[in-house]
């Protein structure tokens, strides 16, 4: 179930709205990127990659675990590869000239799109953190609510 978090600076008006953990998307055949709904993920994802649902929810949720690894993850490590290559969580970040943008963390090349800057950070991140607009004030995180 995602959370939604206001990010808000103690000192001025900066505030950013993002939900966690990210928003999971598929690459489609065609090699765009294309979000899945809420919920349903794993219907949608099967439906893209032209895979079983069971196969899609046994890669995406046990190919980190040593228990799946241990007895018998092997048997889908086809599908998780095929999933680890053509799904991923799509992060609201923020450069440093405060550009807003959603990219994968862990995949893309962390440059902002619109100035090209280097100094990216996702959202989830700022808490505690100087405000990227004032440096005077610090970040806080304020529950939004949830979608279930």
């Amino acid at each position: 179930m995602p959370f939604y978090f206001k990010n808000q600076c103690t000192q001025c008006s900066f505030s950013i709205t993002c939900g966690e953990p990210g928003v999971t998307y598929v690459i489609s055949d065609s090699g765009d990127r294309v979000v899945c709904p809420h919920v349903g993920e794993n219907s949608f994802i099967a439906q893209s990659l032209h895979i079983s649902e069971k196969q899609a929810w046994n890669a995406r949720y046990y190919a980190t675990s040593w228990w799946w690894r241990l007895f018998g993850g092997w048997r889908h490590s086809k599908v998780a590869k095929l999933i680890a290559t053509r799904t991923g969580k799509l992060s609201h970040c923020v450069c440093s000239d405060m550009h807003e943008f959603k990219l994968d963390y862990e995949k893309d090349r962390r440059i902002c799109p619109v100035c090209s800057g280097r100094e990216i950070k996702r959202v989830v991140d700022l808490e505690g953190e100087a405000c990227p607009c004032c440096r005077k004030g610090h970040i806080e995180k304020i529950f939004s609510g949830s979608i279930t």
